[in-house]
């Protein structure tokens, strides 16, 4: 649900700084929860919008090299 939502927002290009700032602190703590498809979303909102989530992309980049076999390419290209 928190991918899919930030991912709606950039979409939209409709900027919403309480909720992307609130975001990453609850979605550090779910990463393990998190697919693929919902890490390369959330990460991509981000920089849709150029909203800085420093530790958020730093906490991502940790659990895609430890889930790497998990991803396809084209999940990978949207997170780089």
């Amino acid at each position: 649900a928190m991918a899919n939502t930030v991912w709606a927002y950039a979409t939209l290009s409709h900027r919403a700084p309480d909720l992307f700032e609130a975001i990453p602190t609850i979605a550090i703590s779910k990463l393990d929860e998190f697919n693929p498809q919902n890490m390369a979303n959330t990460v991509w909102a981000y920089a849709k919008l150029s909203h800085e989530a420093p530790e958020l992309f730093e906490a991502v980049s940790v659990t895609v090299i430890n889930k790497l076999d998990s991803f396809n390419a084209h999940y990978l290209a949207k997170i780089v």
